[in-house]
């Protein structure tokens, strides 16, 4: 599960008004500080996230399914071929899970993207693209 403290801060009311700042306060969770510090990135982002805003009931529901899902007794079920791809700084789902959903699955293939966050796939777009592409075109891994 998530730590949480992280848990805690997604759970946190808003400390504004203002659409813009709540968003923005929420981003150290998803981007590691590095990607932050483009300010001409973060606005991109926060104007997309305005522009389509999340409902609050989705929101809440998306946090209790991230605190409470628990999917572990019927992963090893899972026969297709399966790329796991995460972040090694994601501070919302632990890379931990990474390595034992990679090892619970029969025909599994795992991609860590070091000093990343949780939207590692927006941060490295490219890097991921290029994963996604050449699992998507590869002979699947074999079964155990």
């Amino acid at each position: 599960p998530m730590a949480p403290e992280v848990l805690a801060q997604m759970m946190a009311p808003p400390t504004s008004d203002d659409p813009r700042a709540l968003i923005e306060s929420r981003l150290p969770l998803a981007f590691t500080n590095a990607f932050l510090a483009d300010s001409a990135t973060v606005s991109h982002l926060v104007d997309q996230r305005l522009e389509r805003p999340q409902p609050p009931h989705a929101y809440q529901a998306q946090l209790v399914a991230g605190a409470t899902f628990d999917a572990a007794d019927r992963v090893p079920q899972i026969t297709a071929p399966t790329l796991v791809a995460a972040a090694e700084g994601d501070l919302v789902v632990p890379v931990e899970n990474a390595y034992r959903l990679a090892a619970a699955l029969p025909c599994a293939e795992l991609r860590i993207y070091p000093g990343l966050g949780h939207q590692f796939f927006v941060e490295a777009p490219d890097a991921f693209n290029r994963d996604v592409l050449a699992f998507l075109v590869s002979d699947p891994p074999a079964h155990d």
